[in-house]
């Protein structure tokens, strides 16, 4: 041994500083995990569960097919999500099968509303408990309102209305005459020409599941918007062979 090693110990290998360094590291970085763990761990879980949750949105997403046809209905009635689901399936397939489209997907949406009339009616009467019917005139309102404005942006030109909401329309001229869809009108019409009671026709008859939508409605028909799909020839030409096609059905025999 040199006077060196004497002096100063025993000359340590090389390799055996690298492993203690290398030990002293991996217990550092090990320590700074379990503290960034302990101190971060809730925003971490958080970040996971709203990742998870926006994969399996944009994968539904991706997976989910826009409707070829937008339907609108309004009046005093809702439809439960599963009668709404049922109308559309319904109309889909009969509408699909007339214009040879197996593939066609009609959608339906709707806004609950009553006019001044009902609302009053309905404050007359009173449940089992003689508690008075509450009416949100607030939220009717609003309701009234989103009908517009949703009209006002084509997406549709389908329209399944109570007469009141009806007959304001046809008065404001935003109706297209029935003249104007059919070379020969169906049974139904209404005196103004311009909708069709939705009793009249064949396939609210035929089928129970058409029966959700209150018997006195009526089917009629939007003038084009100058924005939305109602602005292209395409799409409201098949809006209106969709239209012809759910009133002209034939049930069978």
């Amino acid at each position: 041994m040199s006077d060196f090693e004497k002096k100063n110990g025993s000359a340590q290998d090389p390799e055996e500083k690298y492993e203690d360094r290398k030990i002293r590291t991996d217990s550092a970085a090990s320590e700074k995990l379990q503290n960034f763990w302990f101190f971060h761990r809730g925003k971490v879980i958080a970040g996971v569960v709203i990742l998870l949750v926006a994969i399996l949105f944009v994968t539904q997403m991706v997976g989910r097919r826009n409707s070829d046809v937008m339907l609108a209905y309004s009046g005093p009635v809702y439809l439960s999500g599963e009668d709404q689901t049922a109308v559309q399936d319904l109309l889909s397939t009969v509408v699909g099968k007339s214009l040879s489209d197996e593939k066609l997907l009609l959608g339906l949406t709707q806004y609950q509303v009553y006019s001044k009339a009902q609302i009053e009616s309905l404050r007359a009467e009173t449940h089992e408990d003689e508690e008075p019917v509450f009416i949100n005139s607030e939220f009717n309102s609003q309701s009234y309102e989103d009908l517009y404005t949703y009209i006002m942006t084509g997406d549709t030109a389908i329209l399944f209305l109570d007469p009141w909401l009806y007959h304001e329309l046809r008065k404001n001229e935003r109706l297209l005459s029935m003249n104007e869809l059919f070379k020969t009108l169906p049974a139904g019409i209404d005196e103004h020409g311009y909708g069709i009671t939705i009793s009249e026709t064949e396939i609210y008859r035929y089928y129970g599941v058409m029966q959700k939508l209150p018997a006195e409605t009526v089917m009629c028909f939007l003038k084009p918007q100058v924005i939305g799909k109602t602005s292209k020839e395409k799409n409201y030409t098949l809006m209106k062979e969709t239209f012809c096609a759910i009133v002209n059905f034939d049930a069978p025999d």
